[in-house]
């Protein structure tokens, strides 16, 4: 009887313990967990500069993580970014969005970059309540009505307003042509902010023409502008569909002045004869790296890192971390709602790709744009226009 007491108090102990460090190492995982920062990022890595994108985002995690972390009230928490693909797609974009709030339980969420997959990201990400920066998104739908949607870049609003500003008093010419996706929100909303702006201050847009996209003959349409003899051709267009443009326009003899957006990947990073003479704005470009200690700074690391110069897209994703790491220091709590609160105090921060001020503009940063001039084979800042004046 004694010895079958002792074995049932033996095995009580046992299963007392193995429940005690079941609670131990649950407890320590929370600890871990407690300790880590998780912000998400939504990317279109099936396009080329998906991976790039990443690697910038990746630079801007290591460097932080090198340093021991996120000093909040004197602890360090380690950064984890947690990837997924945005394939392209407004509904497999919302479906990462989701996924990340839910399942990987994101503080914030950085991308995705394109603003076709930019505005379903930030729908989802308001509704719940998850701060959200979008690198490179310039349509005004990302962040119109919402509070915890931020971007890096410019407004459409603004960069039309600057090529039309620009087409009519430097180049001097007052007549001009659009070609634009009707398909894509961002080319569409650009298009119709240039022809706007152009004919308020005077100027005249003789051809507007459209295209879908996946569209790769556009002679028709470039057949209608060569007729009308323009002296800009406005193409807000991505690669490849505004190279392939360009080439299609110069073979039927449109000598025009081409004038091109932040979405011309790579016509500011690669040369190609065809934009010879050509303008475009953009957020940031290497070239002008030197404008700033902090885009030296950002370009030298990006180039022992991976052993080439960064685009602008990235060089923007690496801005929008260090935005949240500012504003996740300056709150002193990694919590949606205070990094929101945060982020929307920011003034005149420095980042790699230029000052960017939140306070009293909501999501839409104030800041510069350049105008880059591809010129003999090089691509060169031409002008750089100061942001316009608070509303």
């Amino acid at each position: 009887m004694l010895q079958h007491h002792q074995r049932l108090c033996s095995r009580f102990f046992l299963i007392s313990s193995l429940s005690l460090i079941s609670i131990l190492v649950a407890c320590q995982r929370q600890l871990v967990e407690q300790a880590e920062i998780r912000i998400g990022m939504v990317v279109e890595l099936s396009l080329p500069e998906g991976r790039d994108y990443v690697a910038a985002a990746n630079l801007a995690v290591e460097e932080v993580n090198d340093a021991g972390g996120l000093d909040l009230g004197g602890d360090k928490h380690r950064v984890v970014l947690l990837v997924e693909d945005a394939q392209n797609t407004p509904e497999k974009v919302a479906r990462a969005t989701l996924k990340l709030i839910n399942r990987e339980n994101v503080v914030a969420i950085v991308g995705p970059n394109n603003s076709r997959n930019a505005i379903p990201a930030s729908t989802v990400a308001e509704n719940a309540r998850i701060p959200m920066i979008a690198p490179a998104s310039t349509h005004p739908r990302t962040t119109a009505g919402k509070n915890y949607v931020f971007r890096v870049a410019y407004l459409d609003s603004f960069q039309g307003r600057v090529l039309a500003r620009f087409a009519l008093e430097e180049l001097r010419t007052p007549k001009a042509a659009v070609l634009y996706d009707v398909a894509d929100a961002y080319s569409r909303n650009l298009a119709a902010v240039f022809q706007e702006a152009f004919e308020a201050a005077g100027g005249q847009v003789l051809a507007f023409e459209s295209y879908t996209t996946g569209d790769q003959d556009f002679r028709p349409q470039l057949g209608r502008i060569a007729h009308r003899q323009p002296g800009v051709l406005f193409l807000p267009n991505d690669d490849p569909d505004m190279i392939t443009q360009a080439k299609q326009a110069r073979q039927l003899g449109i000598r025009a002045t081409l004038l091109g957006s932040d979405s011309w990947g790579s016509a500011v990073t690669t040369y190609h004869p065809e934009l010879e003479g050509a303008f475009a704005t953009q957020v940031w470009h290497v070239n002008a790296a030197d404008a700033s200690p902090e885009g030296r700074a950002f370009v030298a690391a990006y180039r022992r890192a991976y052993h080439q110069d960064p685009p602008g897209g990235p060089a923007q994703t690496y801005d929008a971390l260090r935005l949240f790491f500012h504003a996740i220091r300056s709150a002193g709590r990694a919590e949606p709602e205070a990094i929101r609160d945060a982020l929307a105090q920011i003034g005149n921060y420095r980042g790699a790709t230029g000052t960017i001020t939140y306070r009293g503009m909501g999501g839409d940063p104030q800041r510069p744009a350049m105008i880059l001039h591809i010129k003999e084979g090089e691509i060169v800042l031409h002008q750089l226009v100061d942001p316009e004046p608070r509303r």
